[in-house]
């Protein structure tokens, strides 16, 4: 890889921002991008505040962090954050047509319900700023530009990993898959393990409409692992790794 080719990946990681605990399972443990998570609280601030204007907006681990291994079941990408509780940092610049703290509220409210009800994350705590007081409202944020993927990114291997990919894009609420961590080498990796006897499975994908994200990583966990135990050749229990890359 030349050091264009370099920087544009360090890039595009880089942008991903963290690495978001979903939820950790014996037989399965999921991870939200930041970015993913950042455009899904802004369209949920633009609904319930079309006041606010949404700046920075930052997820992190509430208090010292630690190395997930020590917690997860199952292999952490790298820039992971461990389960736990997690602390959001959001700033905003508001039209107020009514109180500034009322406005405060209604953007805690809207980043609270959005994250803890249907992205499933446990947020111990919202910290906001107001940064500017606006003179009139806001015009309507369009879709935050998302980095085009490189053209071979959705490139699967492995055992079943085809018959992995055709499982997981037929749950309903999958967008399609996706290939934005360029560690995991691909949108569907499989591959056999020894030590310990097992088959492990790494899915990106993206998700859309309203339902809960962990109980439809759960459901795309075990379409995945369905089909990865299919062949009869795996050499122990399959367990699934998975990263939500977009949620529309």
């Amino acid at each position: 890889m030349g050091a264009d080719g370099l920087l544009s990946t360090m890039r595009r990681q880089l942008g991903l921002g963290r690495l978001l605990p979903l939820r950790q399972e014996a037989e399965w443990a999921g991870w939200l991008t930041e970015r993913a998570a950042r455009a899904a609280l802004t369209r949920a601030v633009a609904e319930a505040a079309p006041g606010v204007r949404l700046g920075e907006l930052r997820l992190g681990a509430d208090g010292d962090p630690r190395d997930p291994s020590e917690d997860a079941a199952l292999p952490a990408p790298s820039g992971a954050l461990p389960p736990g509780p997690l602390r959001m940092t959001a700033e905003f610049a508001a039209y107020p047509t009514v109180p500034l703290t009322g406005v405060a509220e209604r953007v805690r409210a809207a980043l609270v319900e959005e994250a803890t009800e249907r992205l499933g994350l446990s947020v111990a705590a919202v910290d906001l700023e107001v940064t500017e007081l606006l003179s009139e409202p806001p015009e309507p944020a369009g879709p935050p530009h998302e980095p085009p993927s490189p053209p071979d990114s959705l490139r699967s291997g492995g055992p079943c990993a085809d018959e992995v990919a055709e499982a997981v894009t037929a749950v309903d609420g999958v967008a399609g898959l996706s290939a934005v961590l360029d560690g995991w080498l691909g949108a569907v990796r499989v591959e056999d393990r020894q030590e310990p006897p097992s088959r492990l499975v790494r899915l990106q994908w993206e998700a859309e409409g309203r339902r809960p994200l962990p109980a439809l990583a759960g459901e795309v966990a075990r379409a995945a692992a369905s089909a990865a135990a299919r062949d009869g050749g795996a050499p122990g229990p399959v367990r699934v790794t998975l990263l939500v890359t977009a949620v529309d």
